[in-house]
């Protein structure tokens, strides 16, 4: 068994695992017993054309994208590292053209349905993600997904070990990758409608995005001598106006965090 792996994290988006997904991908075979008969062949920084050239290259069973992705399909990195989205019908016909011998498309991505259901009209078997997809969510899946391969059971089986691995793990996550059979396409829900839902995942988010939350630019002190007063706090006791605005600062902080949720978390854990 061959399987091509495609690693993409354009420049401006927010930071993913992938280096990890990767480590796990090759655990997953190197622990196996039938590792000498799976060739695995990583490609990282991928662009449309390096996937269009590697699959050139040899013949592959299994091709393994992740990544971000939009409604408008996968992201790519274009010659200078940038986001770049391909148009979701081309990048399904190229993968068409390989098939037989490529039979499993496996998109690690945010909505990646939107491209998965063109995909399995060419394909035996697709899985993609229902809208977004913790990206440690991504990590678990593709270790309970590779496990299974590489121990020699087939893709169906493989698919329900790697959903597997999400509910063992407590993860709501769970709901969210889908088996695509040939022929087969499933309703879409818009990215509105999940994130009003669940929040952020693995989406080619910009790092700083126009359209970002309002946060707290600036912060005016009163440095005057009155500093020293006190003032009365709310449970009646008394403190200096310096710790009353450090409280203050403190507890506001806290509700931001609270209201950003997961994107208030790091962008490393974020797909």
């Amino acid at each position: 068994m061959k399987v091509l792996a495609l690693f993409a994290n354009p420049r401006g988006t927010s930071t993913l695992r992938l280096g990890e997904e990767d480590r796990v991908l090759q655990e997953c075979i190197r622990r196996s017993k039938n590792r000498e008969s799976i060739q695995l062949t990583i490609r990282h920084a991928v662009t449309v054309d390096d996937a269009r050239r590697a699959l050139l290259d040899d013949n592959y069973d299994v091709v393994h994208f992740s990544g971000h992705g939009t409604g408008a399909g996968l992201a790519f990195e274009d010659s200078a590292g940038r986001l770049y989205v391909p148009p979701r019908d081309a990048l399904a016909e190229l993968l068409k053209e390989f098939s037989p011998p490529l039979g499993c498309v496996l998109l690690n991505a945010c909505y990646s349905t939107s491209q998965g259901s063109l995909t399995s009209l060419g394909l035996p078997f697709t899985i993609a993600m229902e809208g977004p997809v913790a990206d440690d969510a991504a990590i678990l899946f593709t270790g309970g997904f590779y496990d299974s391969l590489a121990a020699g059971k087939d893709v169906e089986f493989s698919f329900r070990q790697g959903v597997l691995a999400l509910k063992l793990g407590s993860h709501p996550d769970s709901v969210v990758p889908k088996l695509i059979r040939h022929g087969e396409t499933i309703s879409q829900r818009t990215m509105e409608e999940e994130s009003a839902e669940t929040g952020a995942g693995r989406q080619a988010v910009p790092q700083a995005a126009d359209s970002a939350l309002p946060l707290l630019v600036g912060v005016g002190i009163d440095v005057s001598g009155s500093m020293e007063s006190s003032i009365n706090n709310r449970v009646g006791g008394r403190q200096s106006r310096l710790a009353a605005f450090r409280d203050a600062l403190s507890q506001g902080a806290g509700r931001a965090q609270r209201h950003l949720g997961p994107m208030g978390s790091s962008a490393a854990h974020v797909r």
